[in-house]
């Protein structure tokens, strides 16, 4: 396999938290061991970040599953965490910190992940597709009080008429620095499989009314690039 290291943060805390919202089973591999166990991650929790210098977020998944991993992740806590997302390949090597009993998070804390693997030779493989699952995108403004500033946000919807971007509370200044129209360059949006950089126009800021992101907003980008470059060119 041929394997490409993410190294940002962010980029990384999108991803895990698209395998979170959607309920991607992950596969545990504890140091040592030729068994593995199933889970899912729960929690990110984000408020561990700010707990200490440097900190991280931790995250949080469910009891392992065959039962007896269970015990073994308390004893040899080094694991190697594997997950699969639109036909890509993740993996990281995190450590189990601790248990958590919090309700309804009831499981192991496990650390957050220094860098994250993906298998681009399943990029390879895919011969002929419609849309990606986007799971983050990359983008700075060129006008506004945000002017210049980098951002890396999350992909919340995806279709073939545009992406739906979320932006938090910390990211609120983007709100005042782009409008319906206003074209957006350079964009790089993150696959599951691959990297594309697109040029968009903004078509609506949304104020999110209920839900997990109640009080955020979705920008709305459209792009026909984004389309066209969804389509993989026979070898």
């Amino acid at each position: 396999m041929a394997w490409h290291t993410l190294k940002s943060r962010q980029e990384i805390v999108n991803i895990l938290d698209h395998v979170m919202g959607k309920g991607v089973p992950i596969t545990l591999r504890i140091e040592g061991k030729e068994k593995s166990f199933q889970s899912k991650i729960i929690k990110i929790d984000h408020e561990a970040a700010g707990r200490e210098i440097g900190g991280a977020p931790q995250l949080i998944v469910e009891k392992l599953v065959p039962d007896d991993g269970n015990a073994l992740i308390q004893s040899f806590p080094g694991v190697v965490v594997e997950f699969s997302v639109n036909h890509g390949l993740y993996r990281c090597s995190i450590n189990c910190t601790g248990s958590s009993s919090e309700y309804p998070y009831f499981g192991f804390i496990l650390s957050f992940p220094e860098t994250m693997e993906i298998d681009e030779k399943r990029k390879a493989r895919r011969v002929l597709y419609d849309m990606p699952e986007m799971v983050s995108v990359e983008f700075t403004v060129d006008k506004g009080p945000a002017k210049g500033k980098m951002y890396e946000l999350g992909v919340i919807d995806c279709s073939r008429h545009g992406l739906g971007i979320l932006i938090r509370e910390k990211d609120f200044d983007l709100l005042e620095s782009v409008d319906p129209g206003d074209e957006l360059r350079n964009i790089i949006f993150y696959a599951t499989w691959a990297r594309i950089r697109v040029d968009g126009i903004v078509r609506h800021k949304t104020k999110i009314a209920d839900g997990k992101y109640r009080g955020c907003y979705i920008l709305g980008i459209e792009s026909r690039d984004i389309i066209e470059s969804c389509h993989a060119k026979n070898p």
